[in-house]
């Protein structure tokens, strides 16, 4: 530590931390970082744990992140060390421009956290370019809203593909081919039936876009969201035919139908 005299009077500088605050990113919360020169960091380990709640695919360590995300990113891995305002003890971080990097290499190895982060980031990103273009005003609450529920509906989608596939695996014996093939379409549509009366099909010509998820507000992902969670549980849990798990879902969850 440095110290600096003044005649008989002796001061010692303090030494410089990161401002800590909690960050809510993607239907996730985690102790954010802003640095003494004023950007954005996230310390290794808050990575990790973030990374960590995907349980099939690629999870670090905390002993070796640091050497894994190197590996990964190569000189573009520029960890810093740090002490914060909870902690004296100095913690590797990394900036948000590195973290962004890693979510996509990442996504490509598997990671489902990352793929959902590194998806709903392009999708958010891209619409509020296109509002600033065509000067429409919306509120960055509503996009923390949908980047939220559009990350959390990936990550049960995938799920949902999952527990399908499983089920099919587990009653190869007794399913034909033609089940196979249109389980998950039946699947889908059974959830658009469920929230707004109509087919996918029927909502694109509606709607007039190509894909469905994107042209949702956070409130109808969230509601797509608990239903495709519900219907999880019960292929995983009761053992139900996933068409039949969806329908069951969208009764017990009592889902008032939007129309628009």
């Amino acid at each position: 530590m440095k110290t600096f005299s003044f005649g008989k009077c002796t001061m010692k500088k303090k030494p410089l931390k990161a401002v800590v605050a909690t960050v809510r990113y993607a239907g996730f919360e985690f102790e954010g970082l802003r640095l003494p020169d004023s950007t954005y960091a996230i310390g290794i380990p808050q990575v990790v744990d973030l990374l960590a709640r995907d349980i099939n695919g690629f999870r670090p360590s905390k002993n070796t992140a640091s050497r894994d995300f190197k590996r990964i990113l190569g000189k573009r891995f520029r960890p810093s060390k740090i002490a914060t305002e909870l902690d004296n003890a100095k913690i590797n971080v990394i900036g948000i421009e590195t973290f962004g990097l890693l979510m996509i290499q990442l996504a490509i190895r598997g990671n489902e956290v990352a793929q959902a982060i590194a998806e709903a980031s392009v999708t958010t990103t891209l619409e509020m370019a296109y509002d600033i273009a065509f000067n429409n005003k919306q509120k960055l609450e509503e996009y923390q809203a949908r980047h939220e529920a559009r990350v959390q509906g990936k990550l049960t989608r995938r799920s949902l593909t999952d527990a399908i596939q499983d089920y099919i695996k587990a009653n190869a014996d007794t399913l034909s081919d033609k089940y196979e093939r249109f389980v998950y379409n039946n699947c889908s549509n059974a959830v658009n039936r469920i929230i707004f009366g109509r087919s996918a099909k029927k909502l694109k010509e509606s709607w007039n876009c190509t894909e469905l998820r994107d042209a949702m507000t956070s409130e109808e992902l969230s509601h797509v969201d608990s239903v495709e969670r519900l219907a999880v549980r019960l292929i995983d849990e009761l053992g139900y035919e996933p068409f039949s798990a969806v329908k069951e879902a969208g009764n017990r969850l009592l889902i008032k139908q939007i129309n628009r």
